[in-house]
């Protein structure tokens, strides 16, 4: 028996009836199993529930799966639940009818802290309008997980085959159950997507993908031929690129030449330097048709702000549109209407207040940053927003010193003093190798550097930002071509000042008050004129920590990079010693 998704999930009698059915069923089920097992356990349960009421199945029937269902769902109710809990859950059962056990079944939402499995109904309905599927279509959703978008996609009756891809067992077992409750041309394939997909052979009209956010590539390379491949002498795909970008690729890799898909990418990926040379390849490659930034807390227990991308071929610009205020706030999450999804899908086709087709020379000229804020040409509104010259105490350039000044005081042996230039700042650290200089005159003091300073470059874009830490002991004299800004640390952490201006937001608050088209350059005046957001200090502090482990992450890593560089350079050596 088929049942009308809608019809049967918005009945609000059927939707107690589950919610009482599910606590009697988890009581039975919570002696043995983990509070992470439940959603899949009451899915299946369930789902067995509606095959077998009124008829004479046994639990023996059942795991000889003489109930002629997936052997795969079978397989998992045996490894869950025992004879006697079937029986308890039976009796509690008797006073349900199956319309319960099927809501029950198709509300279910399997959601971890801190990633969203489950792709929100108001996002899958923006993604539906924007591919606009047919039943001529081969549709995929790549990592399905529970099946929101392919259950929808059914829903919507566009008649389209769709093939759902996961690597886990039991959200495709979740998946399955739906589909068959609701009925629909589907099928789903288990396996890790970068092998299970480029093996099929397949290439599909139009793609849907909510891949997992923020995964390190060590997880995603289990030895699958596409990755090797990929990474094996290729500039633009490395070990450090964003996941995002991989799983993207492997999108476009899947799409016929007429295609188009929609992916939730994590915002860091569409404008971070780690991924501009990636960014370089979809756009000059003209893969990427637009880019939706999305509201925040679109994801229940997952902060971290997403955009949809849009990726088609021969695109000769990229349209982008900010959707951050577009929403329905809700006490949780935040949705969107159907009148919110009218005004994106309008903004995907004209310029106007939250949407611009940016050309390639601009995409070139910006780093191919994909965040509209770069591209806008109002101010972008910053929450708890200051100016940047109320949390200053004093910011003044670096020393005046000519270059024959400079080899003048240089010193070839180690001394308690050292200069910093702007080539000393690499990934946003001071570097600890720092010219020496024989001393620092009186009158150049005052461009000496204290702990906890903020460095920024004065000259050439994108600017360069560190914080400074210091040995006591030591005097640096700062570059001309440096500011050096001592905070009110009684108002402002420097490392989370630092953690903004590093950001899309604080990037497109210096560009906007750069200058000069040859040597660009921003003035004292205008840099103290920036919105900065100023949250309290503690919420201060601990994006700060954040900031710091990242920073000091990076840092080992540069060493460890290092080390192995000097092993490739004295291989040779190392061989005749031994």
């Amino acid at each position: 028996m088929h049942y009308d998704y809608k019809k049967i999930t918005e009945d609000q009698s059927l939707n107690e009836a589950a919610r009482k059915l599910g606590w009697d069923i988890a009581s039975v089920l919570r002696e043995h199993l983990l509070p992470s097992e439940y959603d899949l356990a009451l899915a299946v349960v369930s789902y067995l529930l509606e095959k077998t009421q009124g008829t004479s199945f046994t639990y023996e029937n059942i795991c000889n799966n003489d109930i002629k269902i997936d052997q795969i769902i079978v397989n998992q109710f045996a490894m869950m639940v025992k004879p006697d809990e079937w029986k308890r859950i039976v009796e509690r059962a008797e006073n349900y009818n199956k319309s319960v056990f099927a809501n029950l079944a198709l509300t279910i939402e399997n959601q971890e802290k801190g990633y969203a499995e489950f792709t929100p109904e108001s996002l899958v309905r923006l993604s539906e309008r924007i591919l606009n599927c047919t039943k001529k279509d081969d549709v995929a959703d790549v990592c399905c997980g529970s099946g929101a978008f392919v259950v929808d996609h059914i829903i919507q009756g566009s008649g389209a085959m769709i093939t759902g891809f996961d690597i886990s067992v039991q959200k495709i077992i979740m998946s399955k159950i739906r589909v068959e409750l609701i009925g629909g041309k589907s099928e789903f394939v288990i396996g890790n997507v970068f092998e299970t997909i480029p093996e099929s052979g397949k290439k599909f009209d139009k793609i849907f993908s909510n891949y997992p956010f923020g995964l390190r590539l060590k997880m995603l390379d289990t030895g699958a031929d596409y990755l090797d491949a990929l990474f094996t002498g290729n500039p633009i795909f490395t070990k450090a690129t964003s996941s995002d970008w991989i799983f993207n690729r492997l999108i476009c890799d899947s799409l016929t030449k007429k295609g188009k898909a929609v992916a939730i990418i994590t915002n860091g990926s569409t404008w971070n330097s780690i991924d501009t040379s990636t960014r370089r390849y979809f756009v000059e490659n003209g893969l990427i048709e637009s880019v939706i930034a999305l509201p925040k807390n679109m994801f229940p227990y997952a902060g971290v702000a997403t955009s949809l991308i849009v990726f088609s071929r021969g695109n000769k610009s990229i349209r982008l549109v900010d959707a951050t205020n577009t929403y329905v706030p809700g006490r949780r999450v935040n949705t969107f209407s159907n009148e919110n999804i009218n005004a994106i899908i309008g903004a995907l086709k004209e310029d106007n207040d939250i949407s611009k087709q940016i050309t390639l020379e601009e995409l070139r000229d910006n780093d191919y940053s994909l965040h509209f804020g770069r591209y806008a040409s109002l101010p972008v509104e910053i929450e708890n927003g200051v100016k940047f010259e109320s949390v200053i105490k004093r910011i003044t350039r670096g020393a005046p010193c000519t270059a024959k000044e400079l080899d003048e005081m240089s010193s070839e042996i180690p001394t308690n003093s050292q200069y910093l230039m702007l080539a000393n700042i690499k990934d946003g650290m001071i570097d600890e190798n720092l010219h020496y200089i024989t001393g620092i005159d009186d009158k150049l003091k005052k461009y000496c550097l204290k702990n906890n300073n903020l460095i920024l470059s004065k000259n050439g874009y994108p600017y360069k930002v560190a914080v400074v830490n210091m040995d006591g002991n030591k005097q640096i004299l700062a570059n001309g071509n440096l500011y050096i800004i001592e905070l009110d640390e009684a108002k402002a952490n420097p490392y989370y000042i630092k953690a903004f201006l590093d950001s899309e937001e604080g990037i497109a608050a210096l560009k906007g008050i750069t200058v000069g088209a040859t040597i660009p350059n921003i003035g004292v005046e205008d840099l103290k004129s920036i919105i900065i957001p100023l949250p309290s200090l503690d919420e201060q502090e601990r994006i700060a920590k954040k900031y710091q482990a990242a920073r000091d992450e990076v840092f080992i890593l540069r060493k460890r990079l290092e080390q192995a560089i000097n092993r490739l350079q004295h291989c040779l050596d190392d061989d005749k010693e031994g």
